[in-house]
């Protein structure tokens, strides 16, 4: 709230491979697909407390998808 940035929600998957549960170094050497979606986009607002920010973002990590459409970064159609 302090600096007006919009806050990214973004979900990192496919990482089990490469950092394994209770081992300190990376499994690099096995053929791994990391994705990395971006799941929504929340504009600042000060009026928005701090518990109704983690259950949107809770709601956006659960759903997997955007809540609803904002004024966000244009992103390219397939044709461009």
């Amino acid at each position: 709230r302090l600096c007006q940035a919009p806050i990214h929600i973004l979900h990192l998957a496919g990482t089990d491979n490469l950092f394994t549960p209770g081992k300190f170094f990376f499994n690099a050497h096995v053929a791994n697909t990391i994705t990395l979606c971006n799941v929504d986009y929340i504009t600042p607002d000060s009026r928005q407390s701090p518990g109704d920010l983690e259950r949107r973002i809770r709601k956006a990590l659960a759903t997997g998808g955007r809540i609803h459409e904002h004024a966000g970064p244009r992103r390219p159609t397939p044709t461009e």
